[in-house]
């Protein structure tokens, strides 16, 4: 019966049922736009939408379990993190396309907590505890010119802080108060415990996605402009190796080709999107990175997601599962099995998303872990 749960509310049943929304000082604290969750079990994959939708699919049979609709994130999904039961949703301007907001949303209740709507632009979110309060660390957008991260306090919605990382704040991963923070336009890597990493192996500027090792000793990084990827050294800040996959095509039109990398828990592979090939390649991680094989995507890598409010081109983003069986490709849709390296399975949903995916295992009801959105070694 669960594998034909659906979970839908319009706004209109919404006000019937007595919801009340309160707006005042910029904040919209929002009261429950769905009922409760279904009695979820094992591991599944959430998927948010520009549509206002988070959807739920069985990691394994790939069946849609849950859905949950009516969610305020109409202005586009920029981003999403996980702790404890939470999930925390960037939505809006990146920093040119107006300002942006932070939705907590209980997973366990399919409530939302709060809906917190900023003066400042919004990007990839982390999540983490430092100094004894849980912090959301939100960059202020890959199109601002500046390059600051708003600390936000987990529990409140409220902003805290600020710190400096690249230009034009994008992408960001925490670990107990460390954290990485990547510019759209910086040449390098940047850390609050450590040296920057770089510079760029491109022309361009421009810190794309990337992922850590679990010591957080290495970082594997891809650049705008640049089919490939790089090696890190995060305590001396050096590039250790990169790997070019050769240039990019004229006409190929998204900024970052290999939009997607992600590690193998134990963080002996990455894997790495090739996109205008519509390829991932595979590589052993490590000091000399070694590649293994080649594997062809069948859907999306081209066009538009749709449903879309922003910065709908379909760039690509890679995800490892928490056990390492899967890979997941982000606009595409298709889910790679690790073992045979083959395509096993497709997801509607994730055809059209790159910013808001990640996994969480449930045991007799209640979610006892996460990915996160960055593929990180475990």
């Amino acid at each position: 019966m669960i594998g034909r749960y659906r979970v839908r509310v319009a706004r209109r049943l919404a006000l019937t049922a007595g919801v009340l929304v309160v707006a005042l000082a910029g904040v919209i604290a929002t009261a429950p736009s769905t009922s409760a969750a279904p009695r979820l079990h094992g591991a599944l994959l959430y998927v948010a939408n520009d549509n206002g939708s988070i959807t739920a699919y069985q990691i394994g049979t790939w069946r849609r379990v849950a859905r949950w609709t009516g969610l305020p994130i109409r202005n586009g999904v920029r981003g999403v993190a996980y702790r404890k039961g939470f999930l925390y949703i960037t939505h809006g301007g990146d920093g040119a396309g107006g300002a942006g907001g932070l939705l907590k949303w209980n997973v366990r209740t399919a409530r939302t907590v709060y809906n917190h709507n900023y003066t400042f632009g919004v990007d990839q979110p982390a999540v983490c505890r430092s100094g004894g309060i849980v912090r959301v660390y939100v960059p202020v957008g890959e199109l601002s010119p500046s390059n600051t991260w708003k600390v936000i306090r987990a529990r409140t919605g409220r902003v805290i802080g600020a710190i400096a990382g690249g230009k034009g704040p994008h992408n960001t991963i925490c670990r107990r108060g460390e954290v990485l923070m990547g510019g759209r336009r910086a040449h390098y890597l940047m850390q609050t415990h450590g040296p920057r990493v770089g510079p760029t192996p491109s022309a361009s500027p421009g810190v794309r996605p990337f992922v850590v090792n679990h010591g957080f000793t290495r970082a594997y990084i891809t650049w705008t402009d640049f089919r490939g990827f790089s090696v890190g050294n995060l305590r001396t800040g050096r590039i250790i190796a990169t790997r070019s996959f050769g240039r990019v095509p004229a006409g190929f039109q998204p900024s970052a080709p290999s939009h997607g990398i992600t590690l193998s828990p134990g963080g002996r592979r990455v894997y790495v999107l090739d996109a205008p090939n519509r390829q991932v390649r595979v590589y052993t991680a490590g000091r000399a990175p070694r590649h293994l094989a080649t594997i062809r995507i069948h859907h999306g890598l081209r066009g538009n997601e749709s449903p879309c409010a922003y910065d709908c081109m379909r760039d690509g983003w890679l995800l490892t599962s928490l056990q390492g069986s899967y890979v997941f490709v982000g606009d595409s849709g298709d889910v790679i099995r690790t073992r045979t390296r083959r395509v096993v399975g497709f997801l509607p949903a994730l055809e059209n998303s790159r910013h808001g995916f990640l996994e969480i295992v449930w045991r007799g009801g209640v979610p006892v872990a996460s990915t996160g959105h960055f593929g990180n070694g475990r």
